[in-house]
């Protein structure tokens, strides 16, 4: 049977908090998934924004 290794990054580390990145990987490190994902809610917590990087305007959709 072969693994996935799920990764989200939020928007804080609140239980509030919301999604704004899932990756999917497989067990030999290859990248299956990788989205951002706009939830709706900014701004995003300055601690989390810190932890992955990811900013508001990466989730803003280009217009």
């Amino acid at each position: 049977m072969r693994g996935l290794l799920l990764d989200t990054e939020t928007t804080g580390f609140a239980t509030t908090d919301q999604i704004i990145e899932v990756t999917l990987v497989d067990q030999i490190a290859k990248v299956l998934l990788n989205t951002l994902v706009n939830p709706g809610r900014v701004p995003i917590n300055p601690h989390g924004q810190a932890a992955h990087g990811i900013t508001a305007p990466m989730l803003t959709p280009a217009g």
